[in-house]
């Protein structure tokens, strides 16, 4: 009897695990934890890194060109994130919406290393979004959550009778007169697949047909047209669906940023400053195919030959950013790849041996390693030389400096 035991308590622990991850999916669809504050970081793990690479929600780390000769470590933080350090009740969504300005506003500072990492010079400046779509429906995501109290108590009544059906099943089988260990065994690991089956895929052609309408009957789960029972696995997914294009639209919307920064050398002389346009468009090319148009142009004043002549140039990118790989339940981007065209000109001041004009053909491939750390590869090919460049990128998001936002979001 201790198998049975040992087996019985393994069904009850994973059972246990569902339950609880129904139960984290309804908090994070209708921020209705306890400190109304996941909602903030779950929709910002859905925005794309080429996103987070013009507009960082907290705060992010980039090594940037690691492989060449101009180097440089990045960091940039929006002044919502330094108020959220201070004060973390910022974080709460009825603060949030609040906290337009703030939120949409990055500080840009940057080390410049040389070829053998040595200090070459220091760049600082601002970024501010003049237009943001997405973190405008994000808020409205969150202050309408009065909407999706439907959609949470199908998620409590599921979880619930999931838990309450699961045990008074295991305990029919355990019980069953004549039955042996080994019968018990084999089907307490028939009813554990079944219910990992409903859980990841949403399929209930592993579980007993008698479980399936006993959880039916009693979380009272039906069609709005003939109040007749849906199959549970139906339910599952139209609950998942819903979740996930809730989420979706909010990567949808448009971003215009504008930028400048000036750079000062290893002596500390200011010698260079720009200023430029950013804009991404989500969902392009419609909902079964949703690129992300990009588009960049920046400005740049330089004097680096000699003070009588200062140089001007002019850099412009055009193209597309695609998540090729995403996160089953969570929706979040796991890779992601963006083609796109380079034009480069020198308006002023050309150096001897030096093109006009150059023309490149680019591709970054986005690798998300992890929840936060996110490894950019840039291969850049100039359509006039035959040549090919490459980059290498890393680059950390993360929410807190101090510790201080990242407690009060988990509620510790």
């Amino acid at each position: 009897m201790k198998k049975i035991y040992l087996t019985l308590f393994a069904v009850l622990l994973f059972n246990a695990a569902i339950a609880q991850d129904l139960s984290t999916m309804a908090k994070q669809m209708t921020q209705v934890d306890s400190t109304g504050q996941l909602m903030v970081k779950v929709a910002d793990d859905l925005k794309s890194g080429n996103y987070k690479d013009i507009l960082s929600s907290f705060f992010q780390f980039a090594s940037e060109n690691l492989t060449g000769a101009n180097k440089s470590i990045a960091f940039n933080g929006t002044l919502f994130a330094l108020k959220a350090e201070a004060n973390p009740e910022l974080l709460k969504d009825y603060n949030f919406v609040n906290e337009r300005f703030s939120r949409n506003f990055q500080f840009n500072f940057k080390i410049d290393l040389n070829a053998d990492y040595g200090y070459h010079g220091f760049t600082g400046g601002f970024t501010y979004a003049i237009i943001n779509d997405r973190d405008r429906k994000l808020a409205n995501f969150m202050k309408n959550r009065d909407k999706f109290k439907e959609l949470i108590a199908s998620y409590e009544a599921i979880n619930k009778t999931i838990s309450d059906e699961s045990t008074a099943y295991i305990k029919t089988i355990v019980t069953t007169p004549g039955i042996t260990p080994d019968q018990i065994k084999t089907q307490l690991a028939a009813f554990q697949a079944g219910l990992d089956s409903l859980h990841r895929y949403h399929k209930t052609n592993k579980l007993p047909p008698a479980f399936i309408q006993q959880v039916l009957a009693k979380s009272g789960v039906t069609t709005a047209a003939d109040a007749t029972p849906l199959d549970l696995g139906v339910e599952m997914q139209h609950l998942y669906d819903v979740r996930k294009t809730a989420y979706a639209n909010i990567d949808k919307g448009s971003l215009l940023t504008i930028s400048t920064n000036g750079s000062a050398d290893d002596k500390g002389t200011l010698n260079k400053g720009s200023a430029g346009l950013k804009f991404l468009k989500g969902d392009i090319f419609g909902r079964n195919n949703p690129g992300e148009l990009d588009i960049r142009s920046n400005f740049t004043y330089a004097d680096t030959v000699a003070a009588s002549k200062p140089r001007s140039l002019l850099n412009s990118t055009l193209g597309f950013n695609f998540s090729i790989l995403k996160a089953k339940d969570s929706q979040k981007s796991l890779m992601e790849l963006k083609a796109y065209g380079e034009y480069n000109r020198v308006l002023k001041n050309l150096l001897p041996n030096e093109k006009k004009d150059t023309f490149l053909a680019n591709m970054d491939l986005r690798i998300r390693i992890s929840g936060d750390l996110w490894l950019p590869i840039t291969v850049k090919y100039d359509v006039q030389t035959a040549n090919f460049l490459g980059f290498l990128n890393v680059t950390y998001n993360f929410v807190s400096v101090t510790g201080n936002s990242s407690k009060a979001k988990s509620g510790s």
